[in-house]
């Protein structure tokens, strides 16, 4: 959070907020009994989110877990390359889909023929 989210945003509301992001990788940690957060475990993670997640929505949860990891266990996973590999590759095989373009004739057909009833 940005110095201005913290000034703006009630303590407890932050409270709050954090053990959210924790929450997620701390229940996957112990359903997987793991106490650790080396960089196998964090590719591990990760991989079990890629099934669900698009990749911008991965690279937000590596933004929450590098953030409490850091504050409440002082591990750095920043220097995790192969995790961060991993990321980058799932940018690679996400393929966003392309809206339909309308042509010139499908919006002379709506505005001249279908909307003058």
């Amino acid at each position: 959070m940005s110095e201005e989210d913290l000034e703006s945003t009630p303590p407890e509301v932050i409270k709050i907020a954090n053990q959210a992001a924790a929450t997620t990788n701390l229940k996957w940690t112990r359903e997987q009994n793991v106490n650790n957060y080396t960089e196998n475990v964090l590719l591990a993670y990760f991989s079990s989110l890629s099934k669900n997640l698009r990749s911008v929505k991965l690279w937000a949860q590596y933004s929450m877990v590098t953030a409490q990891l850091s504050l409440k266990r002082n591990v750095n996973i920043g220097k995790y390359n192969k995790l961060t590999a991993f990321l980058k590759r799932q940018d690679e095989v996400y393929k966003p889909r392309k809206s339909e373009v309308l042509s010139k004739e499908h919006i002379d057909n709506f505005l001249f023929n279908d909307y003058q009833h």
